[in-house]
Parts: C-alpha cells; structure tokens; sequence
C-alpha cells in the first residue's frame, strides 16, 4: 500500500499539478503507520520536493502565468507560514475535519462546473486571485497540504485559465507553499522536524519521483475536461473518506 501510494502522489502531481499531499498523509498515516501530527509535518517535504521536480520543464513550456503567480503566491506564502505557526497546538482532528472539508467544495465545484475556460482570460483586478491566495497559503499551512486542490480550482474557476496553465503556475505555488509551511513548523516546533523519520520519507520521495516521471509522460494524451473533473471526483472521494474514518 505504501509502495503504490507514494508512485501515486507523484502521479498526481505530474497530471493533475495537486492532490499530492491529500494523498501523501493517509500514504504516511495509514500505509507507514506514522502519527498523523507528524504526517501532516512529513507530507510537507515530500510534497514540495515532488511539485519542485515537476514544475522543472514548465518554465520552458510557457505555461506558467507569471502575473498570477505574483498575485497567487506572495500572500499564499506569507500566510503558509502563520498557518503552520498556528496549527503545531492545535488538535489534529480539527486540522482532518478542516481539509476534508475544504476538499469536497473543491471537488464540488470541479466536477459540476460547466464553464469553460478561455485561453489568457486573466481578470482585470488581481484583488480577489490575492485574498483567494492568501485563504489557500492559511489553509496550506494549517493542515499540511500543498494547496493544489484548491490552487488548480480557483485559477480554472476565478482566474480563467487553460488546465495546463492552472498546472503549471500550481506547481511553482505549491513548492513555495510547502518551504514557507515547513519554515513555520521548523521555527515553532524544531524538535519535531529534526525527529521525522527520515529513512521513510526519503524512500516515499523516491518512489514519487518515478511517479512524477512516468506521469508527466502521460499527461498529453488526457484532455483538459476529463483531467479537471477527474481531478474534483478524486477530491469528493478522498474527503468522504476522511470524514468517515473521524466518525468511525
């Protein structure tokens, strides 16, 4: 389980640019069998690890909106970091409830939406992209996740961009979520960071990274409305699972 879950995150992330550490916690949680205080903390690193290595040839394929990236990423990841800050007290049931959450309305939203994105539909004012960003660099924190899942919806929703540009540009997002969540968790918490288990995140990383491969290779053959509400059904499953094993 372990094995195939840790291929999967990289999988994910290479074709669907999110839902690596959605992934990545019930992978460390139920498949190594760590604490989940500390797979929320681990699943940082792996995530933003895998997001950097895939996001490498994206520069070179102009899919990257650097206007929304700015507008996206300082107030994501300046808010990452009071979002780590704040959850190393809080109770780790709250923090599964408040992702679980989150992840249904994302996966809602994906999967029942009918409006199509046009190329280069940027708004007008980046006002709401940077409230949006700086909610999602809270949240990123807070529950330990990189933040595609809701990156990829509101820059496809809000922003109108073509799947594979909300791709691209969440990929740069989520690696700089991830280093300022895990920069908050270092400075509040320094004994839990340097007691992680090491060996087994570096053998998930591992097995990510050859998931990340294989995925960036299959990705073209997948068309954008299929990828987009694959990705919200993904979403809703995962959440009702979550919630489920809160109440059991």
């Amino acid at each position: 389980m372990a094995l195939l879950g840790a291929l999967f995150i990289g999988f994910s992330l290479a074709i669907l640019g999110s839902g690596g550490a959605i992934i990545t916690i019930p992978v460390l949680v139920y498949g190594i069998g760590m604490p989940e205080k500390e797979a929320i903390m681990s699943s940082l690193i792996v995530v933003g690890i895998l997001s950097l290595l895939s996001s490498l040839k994206n520069p070179f394929t102009k899919n990257i909106n650097i206007r929304l990236l700015l507008a996206f990423g300082v107030p994501s990841v300046l808010c990452a970091y009071l979002g780590a800050d704040a959850a190393v007290d809080a109770p780790v049931i709250t923090q599964l409830i408040v992702l679980s959450f989150f992840m249904y309305i994302a996966g809602g939203k994906m999967l029942f939406s009918t409006r199509t994105p046009k190329i280069k539909q940027t708004p007008t004012t980046l006002f709401p992209i940077f409230i949006v960003g700086g909610f999602v660099g809270l949240l990123t924190g807070f529950v330990g996740v990189g933040g595609g899942f809701l990156i990829v919806p509101a820059l496809i929703l809000a922003a109108g961009l073509q799947f594979d540009e909300a791709l691209a540009t969440s990929l740069i997002l989520i690696t700089l979520n991830a280093i300022f969540g895990l920069t908050g968790y270092l400075t509040s918490s320094p004994d839990q960071f340097f007691s992680l288990r090491w060996t087994d995140l570096t053998q998930v990383i591992l097995l990510g990274a050859i998931g990340v491969l294989f995925g960036g290779r299959l990705r073209t053959f997948f068309p954008q409305t299929y990828m987009t509400r694959l990705f919200g059904a993904l979403l809703m499953i995962i959440s009702t699972v979550f919630v489920f094993n809160q109440i059991l």
